[in-house]
């Protein structure tokens, strides 16, 4: 009798399906993630590979002849608990220190630039190195205060706008970008209903 088409059938029926995923939803409320797994008294034996662990760890048992207990009190601890547990059991390990300061520029900068990547992905190396470059080449970054006025007067910010504009009157005050973008900021404001001169706003009256 072939029992192949038998076995398939059980094999893909629903109720079997059930239980394996309820064995994987156990599995994983456990912290297993490998095979096998030795519990012993509910208590994971890590190193069971080596020669007469169990043995070793059972005639521990044994000897200290603890009180009988139910199968009820032989269940592990769950993987909330177990992943912890064995991160306190690893070696502190050492970092090394970092070859590469990842923070440049001025800490009070108005623009903060905020790159995840990995460095081992090449554009993320490329990225980094053209953010250097321009914080070298610029270590006062005139065009970070313009842009950030710019973003000020088109959200209505005015008084900040005119902040961000003095700070680039005060590192270049002949830099061409600051006379148009006052100029700018003050056609802004007069489509806004609002008068002044220069990048004094007013409320018009």
């Amino acid at each position: 009798m072939n029992a192949v088409p038998q076995f398939v059938k059980v094999m893909q029926s629903p109720q079997t399906l059930t239980l394996i995923q309820r064995d994987i939803d156990r599995a994983m409320l456990l912290g297993i993630n490998g095979t096998p797994m030795v519990l012993i008294n509910g208590v994971e034996l890590k190193g069971w590979e080596a020669p007469r662990a169990v043995e070793t760890a059972v005639e521990a048992i044994i000897a200290a002849n603890p009180p009988a207990q139910t199968a009820k009190a032989d269940m592990p601890v769950l993987a909330s608990e177990k992943y912890v547990a064995d991160w306190r059991d690893q070696p502190a390990r050492s970092l090394p220190p970092e070859q590469v300061v990842h923070a440049v520029g001025d800490v009070a900068a108005p623009v903060e630039v905020v790159v995840y990547g990995d460095f081992q992905e090449p554009n993320t190396a490329r990225v980094d190195a053209m953010i250097r470059e321009a914080v070298e080449k610029n270590p006062k970054l005139v065009s970070a205060w313009i842009n950030l006025g710019n973003a000020y007067a088109t959200q209505d910010k005015f008084t900040d706008a005119c902040d961000a504009y003095a700070k680039v009157h005060a590192i270049d005050p002949s830099d061409p970008r600051l006379k148009n973008a006052l100029i700018e900021v003050d056609e802004v404001a007069k489509k806004k209903g609002l008068s002044g001169a220069g990048c004094k706003v007013a409320p018009a009256k």
